[in-house]
């Protein structure tokens, strides 16, 4: 059960995009290319939505010039988006 998400989760994933992308990424580990597909976003609008994530940690950064794979990384983001 769920008793407690830090409120700029919450403001995160009020977005109905950065919720899919959360979603979809905590199934699995995907790149950018593959978040496009899925969502059906344009990688601009995609790439502005991963930068929120970013900002506010819900997500790992790859290390650079990595392939891109996405997953999140903080324990109320994986909790919050469980199924």
């Amino acid at each position: 059960m769920l008793t407690s998400v830090d409120p700029d989760v919450i403001r995160v994933l009020g977005d109905p995009l950065r919720l899919q992308i959360v979603t979809l990424l905590a199934r699995e580990t995907l790149c950018t290319t593959h978040l496009v597909e899925e969502t059906g976003a344009k990688q601009t609008n995609l790439s502005n939505h991963m930068k929120v994530l970013r900002e506010a940690t819900t997500r790992r950064t790859p290390p650079p010039r990595s392939t891109w794979p996405w997953t999140p990384s903080t324990p109320a983001t994986r909790t919050a988006t469980a199924t």
